[in-house]
């Protein structure tokens, strides 16, 4: 999993670096370009939100290896088509729409398939959510890096070709590893909706379809015992008082774990049940204000602050490897010890050193060394926070709503980021680059700390603490079993699911 993570992230950042600059020497306009990543990024949040019930319905290792293939196709005809001359600028938003359409399912499938890669390894879940964050902060080092010396020595169209390469590596590397059981969501007779209250706490880290359904009874039978038959009325005729163990299932999943309202009432599960989850809506909601800053900040801030104040573009790489480098260090470091600390403090620590601090560094015209090791040290704590936020979703997520709620988070959380250069650049532009650093600041230290002062922040400790008094995140945990080829949903040999490691 960590192979075709890194691989497919990899020629992720080599394109993202590669379309914008052939746009860019090709049709030699900024807006055209704008466009393009505008066409990528768009089709690919809405893709992630709405793909979750497929996921859930059809499996992660399938979606998986197929949309990164897809991708591949997308990316490569952009060379092909241009070299023969019949690409116009409406076709390669087509296709870059089409690419960025394809990826979104295809990163959310590699997502959610982390709890059972860690299940499966017998990893505890902080360490494989870090090394998984170890591997996108590393390839987000690693592919600009080599994206940008690529196309410098031979142009973007070898940079896309690399990007279409990585994607079919990616795809082999999941058919040709990975179990063909794996990624099979264990959706058995779960509903969306939480099982008492709005405001109670789901069991953590237990996959719901870990415990067997109980065999069905009609009202007044109780499991294992005899039906009793009530005076003046047949065996078989139904009871029509309507008793109250009798649940209402309207709306629930079938026994496949599939509401009868198919596609768009297992999506709005996914909604439903993050409604009921105030943790989890925070933790989306905060990552939702510090993407769309974020995004702001690396399009339209940094640019400008490097060029206002005589630095140079190799500034912004001096930079970029600062921040990337420490983040892939924090990551390494999240994936040994994250399992032994305490999730609120680091939470909050690695925002408190990845937030305002850089904003207000260059704000307040610190000399570039000062800014580089803000830079630094921000990285370090970005390092964390990946894996910390990764654990906690995957243990207050039922297995079989996994894809869907994770698509809705994800893209909450990712909604702000192709609207953050819009906003970069006309707040720079109607009020100046150093207030808009100030504020952009102080809002980033705002949404992660005030909003940290509401109760539902205890309860990441107090989920762990919870599954460890189970005894479920010290080893592996019994998981459904994997469906076979054959659909008979017999175990995989051992050799195949005790082995190997996760990926996330």
């Amino acid at each position: 999993m960590l192979a075709a993570l890194a691989v497919a992230l990899t020629g992720t950042r080599v394109s993202a670096i590669a379309i914008p600059w052939f746009v860019l020497v090709t049709t030699g306009s900024a807006t055209r370009t704008g466009l393009v990543v505008f066409c990528e990024m768009a089709p690919y949040v809405l893709a992630k939100a709405l793909s979750g019930p497929v996921l859930d319905r059809t499996g992660s290792r399938l979606i998986s290896w197929t949309t990164d293939l897809a991708s591949a196709l997308a990316v490569v005809l952009i060379p092909l088509l241009y070299f023969a001359d019949v690409l116009p600028f409406w076709g390669l938003l087509a296709l870059v729409a089409l690419a960025g359409a394809t990826r979104g399912p295809g990163d959310l499938a590699k997502q959610v398939m982390v709890p059972e890669a860690a299940d499966r390894s017998g990893v505890v879940l902080e360490r494989a959510t870090g090394l998984a964050g170890m591997v996108e902060r590393l390839a987000s080092t690693v592919g600009p890096f080599a994206g940008g010396l690529l196309i410098a020595v031979t142009g973007p169209m070898a940079g896309l070709l690399v990007n279409a390469v990585c994607f079919a590596l990616g795809a082999v590397i999941v058919v040709a590893v990975l179990p063909r059981g794996m990624g099979r969501s264990p959706d058995r007779g779960v509903s969306a909706e939480p099982a008492s209250s709005p405001d109670a706490t789901p069991s953590p880290t237990a996959p719901v379809a870990d415990v067997a359904p109980a065999p069905a009874s009609t009202p007044g039978q109780t499991n294992g015992a005899e039906p009793r038959e009530k005076p003046g009325r047949a065996p078989d005729a139904p009871d029509k008082r309507g008793a109250p163990d009798a649940p209402d299932k309207r709306g629930a999943p079938d026994e496949r774990g599939e509401s009868d309202g198919g596609y768009w009432r297992r999506l709005a599960g996914g909604f439903r049940f993050l409604r009921t989850q105030p943790l989890l809506l925070l933790l989306y909601i905060t990552a939702a204000v510090t993407n769309l800053l974020d995004a702001a900040f690396t399009s339209v801030m940094l640019p400008v602050w490097v060029e206002s104040s005589g630095h140079g573009p190799a500034a912004i790489g001096l930079l970029a490897a600062a921040m990337g480098g420490t983040a892939v260090l924090g990551s390494a470091v999240a994936a040994i010890w994250a399992h032994r600390l305490p999730r609120r403090a680091v939470y909050f620590a690695g925002y408190l050193v990845v937030g305002a601090p850089r904003f207000l560094a260059m704000a307040f015209g610190a000399p570039l060394w000062v800014v580089a090791l803000t830079f630094a040290v921000g990285g370090f704590g970005a390092g964390f926070l990946n894996p910390v936020i990764s654990a906690v979703c995957f243990e207050r997520i039922p297995r079989p709503l996994l894809g869907r709620v994770t698509s809705v988070g994800s893209s909450l959380a990712w909604a702000g980021i192709p609207l953050g250069g819009l906003f970069g650049g006309l707040a720079v532009t109607a009020v100046g680059l150093v207030p808009v650093l100030v504020c952009s600041g102080l809002l980033y230290a705002l949404a992660t700390t005030v909003a940290g002062m509401r109760r539902e922040w205890r309860e990441m400790d107090r989920a762990r603490a919870a599954a460890r008094r189970a005894g479920r995140t010290t080893g592996p945990r019994p998981g459904p079993p994997p469906v076979g080829p054959d659909g008979d949903g017999g175990r995989e040999p051992a050799a195949r699911t005790a082995g190997g490691a996760g990926r996330l």
